[in-house]
């Protein structure tokens, strides 16, 4: 997908995966660990594309924190039990 080819997008999505294998050193990065990053990140832009007046949905849709957003959720979603498909060191 085009939006996977911009320099910033794949810089940030580096870190977000380094720092969380970094935070999780029974697991580290493993293989397609980089695909659920990237789904969630797609759900993330795609609800930046909706344009209200509504004032908390613009705040929460932030475009600002859409990289913090991608970290939270990632995290909350291997901590619910996703890593435990991977392999621990």
């Amino acid at each position: 997908m085009k939006v996977f080819a911009d320099p910033t997008v794949q810089s940030n999505l580096k870190t977000i995966l380094f720092i969380w294998a970094k935070q999780n050193m029974d697991y580290k990065y493993q293989q397609g660990m980089n695909e659920i990053l990237a789904i969630i990140f797609l759900c993330l832009v795609s609800e930046l594309v909706f344009e209200g007046d509504c004032t908390i949905f613009n705040e929460l849709h932030n475009p600002m924190h859409v990289f913090a957003d991608c970290y939270c959720l990632f995290e909350s979603l291997m901590n619910l039990g996703v890593k435990n498909l991977y392999y621990r060191n």
